[in-house]
């Protein structure tokens, strides 16, 4: 039975992390998922990629191979007029956040 599994994308010269997982009935010391990912880490070097990228989220397997990390943003605008509410709702915000700032930094 496989106890580990990862689904790649390579684009570009870089390789896209996209899934991966291993079976949960494992002891947890057993770390098959983390070989794996070594694994193609190693290989892509070898295969002269210039970037391993994991993608979004801060899970502790990731951070065990990189403390680097990019902000991932998504955005989605469907109409004329969710484009005006997006706008009115980033001012809001705006504002929220800089009240917050001050007020952090008064305490």
């Amino acid at each position: 039975n496989p106890i580990a599994a990862i689904y790649n994308f390579i684009y570009n010269g870089k390789v896209y992390n996209y899934q991966c997982g291993m079976d949960v009935h494992l002891h947890r010391d057993v770390s098959p998922g983390l070989l794996l990912q070594g694994f193609c880490i190693q290989e892509s070097i070898s295969k002269g990629m210039r970037e391993y990228d994991f993608f979004a989220g801060n899970q502790l397997y990731k951070r065990r191979w990189t403390k680097i990390s990019r902000e991932l943003v998504s955005i989605r605008i469907s109409s004329e007029a969710m484009k005006m509410k997006a706008v009115r709702r980033v001012d809001v915000v705006r504002a929220a956040l800089k009240r917050w700032r001050g007020h952090t930094q008064l305490n």
